[in-house]
């Protein structure tokens, strides 16, 4: 996911138009328009501002949180995450197992484990 994408999905997660949030930068709103259409790179104290205020890190912001990954000759985005997860998993090697084959079942379980604790 590109810079832009994340400020713009951070923004709308913290119910901020760009004019908010280009105020709390001291910047103009075409200034945020044209950070979240990737045509203008926030400088670093910027980017500080913006980890600071939607409370991620900048890291986050550059999509350094997700490593790629190659399976069955396909390139996937994981997050770092996911990824401690899964080899936490991979020392259960039956649940592991049985987990990866019966992946659309498995899917379907969390799910519904997810919608019913809501």
């Amino acid at each position: 996911m590109l810079l832009g994408e994340r400020i713009r999905e951070s923004r709308l997660k913290n119910n901020m138009t760009q004019q908010v949030l280009a105020d709390l930068l001291h910047v103009s709103k075409t200034t945020i328009s044209g950070y979240e259409n990737n045509t203008k790179t926030p400088s670093i104290y910027n980017l500080e501002k913006l980890a600071n205020t939607f409370n991620v890190s900048i890291d986050y912001l550059f999509g350094r949180d997700f490593d790629l990954i190659a399976e069955d000759s396909n390139i996937k985005k994981i997050s770092k995450q996911d990824i401690a997860i899964l080899n936490n998993l991979k020392s259960h090697r039956s649940l592991y197992h049985d987990l990866y084959l019966n992946s659309p079942r498995t899917i379907k379980m969390i799910e519904k484990i997810i919608k019913d604790n809501k």
